[in-house]
């Protein structure tokens, strides 16, 4: 289930992602956005609605710091900030992430320009691309985004989200758009 895409101007990035909610016998279209703002953050969340449930509603990110924000300190502040702080409020809020049924969870973190991955193994990721995908539907996504990399941010994303829904049966309308 789940489609999540990301793109980025270098400035501002921009989030899109569907609202299929799959499971062994049953496929419907979800209200809540997969996707959400948490303060300075952008961040998209597949596999587990409960995930970001936790991730929205209690979750604080750590203070980013006050020097300049390179892509090195960026990845330093999410390998020793951002994550420790994310695990511990999963820990504290019982998501079972090591369970079966939640290994494949990935959240997509936008900030300050730059589109990072954090992986269910807790690896963060900052790719040479200016744009992530991530869910049933990712791989999809990935060959549209990087197919129309002239197009406008938004407009990549619709193009992306309407490739992975026309070809994976987990990617489902509506769409929801955020950016920061």
């Amino acid at each position: 289930m789940t489609c999540i895409v990301a793109a980025t101007n270098g400035t501002k990035v921009f989030m899109a992602a569907d609202s299929c909610a799959v499971d062994e016998t049953s496929i419907s279209s979800r209200k809540t956005p997969k996707i959400f703002i948490k303060g300075s953050f952008l961040l998209g969340y597949c596999q587990s609605f409960r995930l970001g449930q936790i991730a929205q509603y209690a979750f604080d990110p750590p203070a980013l710091p006050t020097i300049k924000l390179t892509d090195d300190v960026l990845t330093g502040y999410m390998v020793k900030n951002f994550v420790p702080a994310l695990k511990k409020c999963l820990e504290e809020n019982n998501f079972p992430y090591h369970d079966d049924d939640k290994d494949d969870w990935e959240i997509i973190v936008g900030i300050k320009g730059r589109i990072f991955v954090v992986e269910n193994d807790w690896q963060v990721g900052l790719d040479i691309h200016n744009y992530w995908a991530s869910g049933a539907g990712a791989h999809i996504a990935l060959g549209a985004l990087f197919a129309c990399e002239d197009m406008e941010p938004n407009a990549r994303l619709m193009v992306a989200l309407n490739a992975a829904k026309e070809f994976s049966p987990f990617v489902r309308e509506p769409f929801n758009f955020l950016s920061v």
